[in-house]
């Protein structure tokens, strides 16, 4: 059984990449190649002209697909979280076999049943209002671009999120897996504290969806 955490490597790597990359385009952009570039820009920023580019392009209409992803499943998340902590349902040993390939079989519980079935609702209210925003919301130009690798950063970004958060969940993790009950005191006033500015920011960010859809209307 691998005792590396996969998710933890690739969230290092994709964290690391955007770092080194973001800072080579901000600083030298006019001295490196262009395909650097052109991985991270993309709409009205995209690079434009280069025909053999162009080919890694898909419309950034797309982004609409890994919304109905990331609802699908962390729909499907949040449905089997409250199976197991209300209903009492068993989790299969499927589910520790790929966590443990994942994350290590040598796992530790750092977060409780109850910050976990929070922090579950919580990307579940972040992707279904995104998918509200993406499909009926946003208005993506015709000529609108973005490289694939975008695209594909996204669904491997929800998954992530969701995968990381069950890897140290304590039902989740067998050497405490038979507790599968809520404590409402383990939250603490670090997840009140997350809560409150969470769902500031997802106000403010569907209001700014708002403007600039209300501002791509006049271009």
């Amino acid at each position: 059984m691998p005792q590396l955490n996969y998710i933890s490597i690739l969230f290092s790597l994709m964290t690391t990449s955007v770092i080194l990359l973001g800072s080579l385009v901000n600083s030298f952009e006019k001295y490196i190649p262009s395909i650097f570039s052109h991985t991270l820009r993309y709409g009205k920023f995209s690079c434009k002209g280069e025909l053999f580019l162009t080919t890694f392009e898909v419309p950034k209409a797309w982004f609409k697909h890994f919304y109905v992803y990331s609802s699908i499943l962390s729909s499907l998340s949040l449905g089997f979280l409250i199976c197991v902590y209300i209903l009492k349902v068993h989790v299969p040993i499927f589910v520790y076999d790929t966590l443990d390939y994942l994350g290590g079989s040598f796992r530790l519980a750092r977060i409780s049943n109850t910050s976990a079935l929070l922090a579950i609702s919580l990307i579940t209210l972040q992707c279904l209002r995104r998918f509200y925003d993406t499909h009926f919301v946003s208005i993506f130009g015709k000529s609108g671009r973005m490289h694939f690798i975008h695209y594909v950063v996204g669904y491997i970004h929800y998954t992530g999120c969701i995968l990381a958060i069950l890897l140290e969940t304590t039902k989740f993790v067998h050497s405490t897996s038979l507790d599968a009950d809520l404590h409402w005191e383990d939250l603490s006033y670090k997840d009140a504290v997350g809560t409150i500015l969470f769902l500031w920011a997802w106000k403010h960010q569907y209001n700014v969806t708002v403007i600039l859809s209300n501002l791509s209307q006049y271009h």
